[in-house]
């Protein structure tokens, strides 16, 4: 999002901060996701093996995020990504390279 000038800047930041702004993202990950759509409920910590990325770690904070299959591309699947998170996580970051649940293992870029 870009605000054309301060009031809409002002306005803006208001309804981030108020969570009244619904964020949807587009994510293409490597292999074939079963589900048509799901519910990822993992918490998001700092890895243990890189302190500057994030990863799934039971000391972590609660981190949500539901997905919707758009397109399977044959070893990739195209996914509707909704994020419902408290600030500061990163779900990009916990998923990342090996995005994971129970029934699917699968990278994102």
């Amino acid at each position: 999002m870009i605000a054309k000038n301060d009031k809409a800047h002002i306005e803006l930041s208001r309804q981030i901060q108020e969570h009244e702004v619904k964020k949807v993202y587009l994510a293409l990950v490597r292999g074939n996701v079963p589900e048509e759509e799901a519910t990822i409920d993992m918490p998001i910590g700092r890895s243990n093996k890189d302190r500057k990325k994030m990863a799934v770690s039971p000391k972590g904070k609660s981190a949500i995020t539901h997905f919707k299959v758009l397109e399977r591309y044959g070893k990739y699947t195209l996914l509707e990504v909704q994020i419902e998170t408290r600030k500061n996580t990163s779900n990009k970051g916990a998923y990342g390279r090996n995005w994971a649940s129970s029934s699917r293992r699968c990278s994102i870029f």
